[in-house]
C-alpha cells in the first residue's frame, strides 16, 4: 500500500482531508511520460510497462467527499404539486412509511434489498440456488470484477446497488468456506480479501448512513447477516456501532484500485501491440486485394467488433468494400419532412423507413471504419517490425485505435441492454439523429471539410531537386489532412478532432516559406486551413470609436457582491478573485486551433454554471449564419485571441426616450481556460472559440458594472445576441399574455389568428432575417428545464400537427413524448452519455406556448445603431432644444396677453371654489 499522499494526482499530503476546504491546494499538472520501452528482443513493437499517471479522472479529495456525504435529507413535500412534484411527494410518503428519519436514498436501498431477497430466497428453485451459490460460481464472480476507485462513491453504489450487494454477499459466503477452497483458489481469494473487506465495509456504511441495515436483528452468522434488511430509526442509531469507513480506508481503496487500473491498461496495451500470427505475404495480400460486391462483409455488429486481429486483417478487403458501398448509399439525399405542407400517411411511412435505413448505415459505418482503422494500423506495425523498424508513434496509434474499438464495443453492449423500444402515439413525431446532425450549419461545415480534403489531395509531393528534401514532410501534411478528414467530432469527439487539426497545423508550420512559394497547391491548402481555423475578425480602431481591452496577461476578476445569487451558486468556479479547491491550474490552449471546424449548432454543451442564455444565443447565431461567430474573433498566432463584442449604451432621443446603442469593444485574451479538478470544463465544453467568447464577456462585464465569470450567470438570449451582433431585440410574448409593444402586433395568443401568425413567423424566421429567443417557465411541467433559455431552430407541420424545433444548451437533455403522450426529459444532466440528437427536439406548438415564460426576436438584417452616431444625434437634439429655449426667453413680452391669461386663470379658480 502506498504511503499517505503518494500518487494522488498532484496533491500535497494534508493530514486532515476535511481541512481542504480552508486550504489552498497545490495541484500540479500530471505529465504523462512515454518511455522508449519498445523492446526488439521480445515481441518488437510491444510496450513492456509504460508508466501511466494515477487515475486522473477523479482526485482522492473528490472521491473522499463523495464517500463521506452519503446522508442526504429527504426534503419537504410540495403542497400544491403538479407534474414531477407529484411523483416527488409520493416518494416522500413512501419513505416516511419506512421511518420518519428517512433520507433521499432510503427507499431505493430498501426496495433493492427486498427485490434481491425475494429473488434469491423465494423465486429461485433449490437446484438453481445451489448452482448459483456453489463455490466455483461464487469464486468466478469475484475474480472477474474490475475494481475501480469510483466503486465506493455514493453515485456508483446507488446506481449499481444490486450488483455490489451480490458481490459482497458472495464474498461473505466464500469467506465462511475459505478452508474448503483448492490451494490455488484459496491463495487468489486471499489477494481479493483486502479489497472485498473495504467494499463490504463501505456498503454497510452507505446503507446504515441512510437508516437501512443489511443484517437481520436476530441474525449473527455470515448467511443470516445478508438475508433481509431492516430499517434503523434515529433513536436506534444512538449508541449504534454502525460500519465505519474512514479517510484511511478511502486512501487505501484509492491506492489499490488505481494501481490495478494502471495494470489493466498496460495489459490492454500489450494485447493491442501483440503481433498478428500472419506472414508478411498474407498481410500484404489483405492490404492490396480487391473483392466484388458479392464478397462484401455482411456479419452482424457483435461478430465485427469481436474479431481477432488476424480476422480483422484477413477480412480487410471485404470490410473496405462494405464501407464503399455504404458511403455510396449515404450520398443519396434523404428528403426531410415538409415544413409547410402535410404529407399522406404512405409518404411519411416511406420517408421514415428510408431515414431508419440511413441511420442503420451510419451506425454500421462507424463500426466498420473503427475495425478497418485498427486492422490497417496493426498490419502496418507488423510489417514494420518484420523489417526491423521501430516506430513508437505508430505503436501509440495502434493502442489508441484499439481503445476506440473497445469503447465502441462497450457502448454497443450498453445500448443493447438498456434501450427498450418505445411506441410513440400517433400524431407525435420525434427528431432523428440524422436530422439533428444534418442542419444547414452541419452541411456548411462538412462542405468546408471536404474542400480542405480535396485541396490536400491536389498537393503533389516533389521529386525534383532541391524540393525533394521536403518530400517526406509534404507527404506527412497530406497524411495529417486525411486523418483530420476522418476525425469527425460527432464520432471521435472534439478533443480528437482538435488534436488532428493541431497536428496538421504543426506539420504545415515546419515547412519553409520557399516550399509554399514554389508549390501553389500547398499555398492554397495552407490558406484554406488558416481561414477555417483562425477566425475572420478585422480590427478597425478608426470605425465607430471602439474600446480596446488588452487582457492578454490577465485573468478575469469577479466584482460580483458576496452573498448574491450569482456568488452563492458559482462556488465551484476559480478565477483571479478566488482560489477555490474545486479547480486546478488554468489549462493552456496555446497550440489548439481556435476553430477545429466551421461552427455548427451542435458544437456547444452548457457546463455546470447558469449561462444557458449565452449558449442558446450563440447557437441561434450559428443557426442563422455561422459567419456571425467566425467574424467576431481571430487567433493572433501568439497564444492570444481577439474578440469583438458590443457594449450597450443608452442615449436619449428627442422624445426623452433612452434608446440602446452599440459600441464595439475589442478584447484580447490569452488562450487558456480554467478547469474543474476532475478535468472537465467549468463553462461551456466542446468548442474552444466559445470558451474565448465567455472569457472576453467576463472582461466586458454586464450593464450593472459587474465583471468576471460570475457576472455571466443568468440572462436572456436576446441580451447575449446584442453582445454578439450589436442588434437589439423586441419582445413578442410572455407567460402573462403578450407584451404591450411587440413587432407582430399580437393581442392574445389565445386568439387563433394571433397564434397562427406567431407560428408562421417562427417557420419563416430564418428566411426573413429573424432570430427567436425562448425562455421556459420557472415551474414548467416535466420535459423542460425550469427557467431555462432554449434556441428556436424553426417550425414544421407534419400530419396536421404543428411542432417547434428547439435545442437545449445542455445538449444531453431533450423532451420526449411517452406512450401515453406525456412529456419527460430524455435523461439527466449528469448522465455520461450524450443525447442522440445533441439536445434538439420537436415540441408540440401548444406545449411550446404552455411552457413559455417569454419569447423575443432579433432582426439580424437591421442596421446597427452605433454609439457615436447616436451620440452625435443626441448632441444635435440637445443643441436644438437649448436654442429653442434661448429664443423663447429672448422673445418680447406681450403684457396685455399675460394680463388676460392671469385673469382667465383667476376666474377658473373662483368658479372651481364656488362649485
Amino acid at each position: 500500500m502506498s504511503e499517505p499522499g503518494e500518487g494522488l494526482d498532484g496533491f500535497e499530503e494534508i493530514s486532515d482531508l476535511k481541512s481542504l476546504k480552508k486550504e489552498k491546494i497545490k495541484v500540479e499538472k500530471v505529465q504523462d511520460t512515454q518511455q522508449d520501452l519498445m523492446q526488439q528482443s521480445e515481441y518488437m513493437g510491444m510496450y513492456a510497462g509504460q508508466t501511466v499517471g494515477v487515475s486522473k479522472s477523479r482526485s482522492l479529495y473528490a472521491l473522499s467527499e463523495d464517500v463521506h456525504r452519503d446522508k442526504v435529507s429527504l426534503g419537504k413535500k410540495t403542497w400544491k404539486p403538479k407534474g414531477e412534484q407529484i411523483r416527488r411527494n409520493v416518494e416522500i410518503d413512501n419513505a416516511k412509511k419506512l421511518t420518519k428519519d428517512a433520507t433521499a436514498d432510503t427507499v431505493s436501498i430498501y426496495t433493492a434489498l427486498e427485490n434481491v431477497y425475494k429473488e434469491q430466497h423465494y423465486e429461485m428453485s433449490d437446484v438453481a440456488r445451489e448452482r448459483r451459490f456453489d463455490n466455483g460460481t461464487l469464486f468466478n464472480k469475484l475474480i472477474s470484477v474490475h475494481f475501480t476507485p469510483k466503486m465506493i462513491t455514493r453515485s456508483y453504489l446507488k446506481k449499481n446497488f444490486a450488483r455490489v450487494y451480490d458481490l459482497v454477499y458472495s464474498y461473505s459466503l466464500l469467506k465462511a468456506r475459505r478452508d474448503t477452497l483448492p490451494p490455488n483458489d484459496r491463495a487468489m481469494f486471499d489477494t481479493l480479501a483486502p479489497k472485498m473487506e473495504l467494499l463490504s465495509r463501505r456498503l454497510h456504511n452507505y446503507c446504515e448512513k441512510n437508516h437501512v441495515s443489511l443484517m437481520r436483528k436476530d441474525g449473527v452468522n455470515a448467511d443470516a447477516d445478508f438475508k433481509k434488511a431492516h430499517i434503523i430509526s434515529d433513536k436506534d442509531m444512538v449508541g449504534h456501532d454502525y460500519a465505519r469507513f474512514s479517510e484511511e480506508d478511502t486512501r487505501e481503496w484509492f491506492s489499490i484500485t488505481s494501481q490495478e487500473k494502471e495494470e489493466r491498461q498496460r495489459a490492454r496495451k500489450q494485447e493491442a501491440l501483440t503481433l498478428p500470427a500472419l506472414s508478411s505475404e498474407e498481410i500484404n495480400e489483405a492490404m492490396t486485394k480487391s473483392v466484388s460486391e458479392d464478397e462484401m462483409f455482411f456479419g452482424d455488429s457483435a461478430t465485427l467488433l469481436s474479431m481477432s486481429k488476424e480476422g480483422r486483417i484477413r477480412n480487410l478487403p471485404a470490410i473496405k468494400k462494405r464501407i464503399a458501398f455504404i458511403l455510396a448509399n449515404l450520398k443519396t439525399e434523404v428528403p426531410k419532412d415538409a415544413d409547410k405542407i402535410e404529407k399522406d400517411a404512405r409518404a411519411l411511412e416511406a420517408e421514415k423507413a428510408k431515414k431508419e435505413q440511413q441511420l442503420a448505415f451510419r451506425k454500421e459505418l462507424i463500426e466498420l471504419q473503427a475495425v478497418q482503422k485498427l486492422a490497417v494500423l496493426q498490419a502496418t506495425l507488423a510489417n514494420a517490425v518484420q523489417q526491423n523498424l521501430r516506430d513508437l508513434e505508430l505503436a501509440d496509434k495502434v493502442f489508441e485505435a484499439s481503445e476506440e474499438l473497445r469503447a465502441l464495443k462497450k457502448r454497443a453492449n450498453m445500448t443493447q441492454e438498456h434501450q427498450p423500444e418505445v411506441t410513440v402515439p400517433a400524431g407525435i413525431i420525434s427528431l432523428t439523429r440524422e436530422e439533428a446532425l444534418s442542419t444547414d450549419s452541419d452541411k456548411k461545415s462538412f462542405a468546408a471539410r471536404t474542400k480542405l480534403f480535396d485541396s490536400a489531395m491536389k498537393i503533389t509531393v516533389p521529386t525534383e531537386v532541391p524540393l525533394n528534401e521536403h518530400a517526406g514532410a509534404i507527404a506527412a501534411v497530406k497524411e495529417a489532412a486525411v486523418k483530420y478528414f476522418d476525425t469527425n467530432h460527432y464520432s471521435s469527439g472534439y478533443k480528437a478532432e482538435s488534436a488532428a487539426m493541431r497536428d496538421l497545423k504543426d506539420k504545415l508550420s515546419k515547412l519553409p516559406q520557399n516550399v509554399f512559394d514554389q508549390i501553389p497547391e500547398l499555398r492554397v491548402f495552407k490558406a484554406l486551413v488558416d481561414s477555417q481555423t483562425n477566425g475572420g475578425l478585422v480590427v478597425d480602431m478608426d470605425y465607430h470609436h471602439p474600446e480596446l481591452i488588452d487582457a492578454a496577461n490577465l485573468r478575469p476578476e469577479d466584482t460580483v457582491e458576496e452573498g448574491g445569487r450569482q456568488f452563492k451558486k458559482s462556488v465551484s468556479f476559480r478565477d483571479g478573485a478566488m482560489n477555490n479547491f474545486f479547480t486546478r491550474s488554468w489549462d493552456d490552449k496555446t497550440g489548439d486551433p481556435l476553430f477545429a471546424h466551421e461552427p455548427t449548432v451542435n458544437d456547444l454543451r452548457q457546463g455546470k454554471v447558469s449561462n444557458c442564455w449565452m449558449v442558446s444565443g450563440t447557437t441561434a447565431a450559428i443557426n442563422y449564419d455561422p459567419d456571425i461567430i467566425k467574424n467576431c474573433m481571430k487567433d493572433n498566432g501568439n497564444g492570444t485571441v481577439t474578440v469583438r463584442l458590443y457594449r450597450q449604451i443608452y442615449v436619449e432621443d428627442e422624445h426623452y426616450v433612452h434608446q440602446p446603442c452599440a459600441q464595439p469593444v475589442y478584447i484580447t485574451v490569452k488562450k487558456e481556460v480554467p478547469k474543474l479538478i476532475t478535468g472537465g470544463a467549468i463553462q461551456t465544453s466542446g468548442a474552444l472559440w466559445m470558451q474565448m467568447l465567455e472569457k472576453a464577456a467576463a472582461f466586458l462585464g454586464r450593464e450593472n458594472g459587474q465583471k468576471g465569470y460570475r457576472s455571466l450567470w443568468y440572462g436572456t438570449g436576446q441580451e447575449w445576441f446584442f453582445a454578439l451582433t450589436g442588434r437589439t431585440g423586441d419582445g413578442v410574448a410572455g407567460s402573462g399574455g403578450t407584451y404591450r409593444f411587440n413587432p407582430l402586433g399580437l393581442t392574445s395568443l389565445k386568439n387563433t389568428g394571433d397564434s397562427d401568425r406567431l407560428f408562421q413567423d417562427i417557420m419563416d424566421a430564418n428566411s426573413n432575417g429573424y432570430v427567436y429567443h425562448y425562455g421556459s417557465k420557472a415551474d414548467t411541467s416535466a420535459g423542460m428545464n425550469s427557467g431555462h433559455a432554449y434556441t428556436v431552430l424553426g417550425g414544421r407541420v407534419v400530419g396536421g400537427e404543428r411542432y417547434v424545433l428547439l435545442r437545449n444548451p445542455y445538449a444531453n437533455m431533450s423532451l420526449k413524448y411517452g406512450e401515453d403522450g406525456k412529456q419527460s426529459l430524455t435523461e439527466s444532466y449528469f448522465s455520461s452519455e450524450m443525447n442522440e440528437t445533441c439536445g434538439q427536439f420537436l415540441i408540440k406548438y401548444d406545449d411550446f406556448l404552455a411552457n413559455m415564460q417569454d419569447l423575443s426576436r432579433t432582426n439580424v438584417k437591421q442596421d446597427i445603431r452605433f454609439y457615436d452616431d447616436a451620440s452625435a444625434e443626441h448632441d444635435r437634439i440637445v443643441a436644438e432644444r437649448k436654442e429653442a429655449e434661448k429664443a423663447k426667453a429672448n422673445e418680447p413680452k406681450d403684457e396685455k396677453a399675460e394680463e388676460e391669461m392671469r385673469a382667465a386663470i383667476q376666474k377658473e379658480l373662483e368658479d372651481f371654489e364656488e362649485f
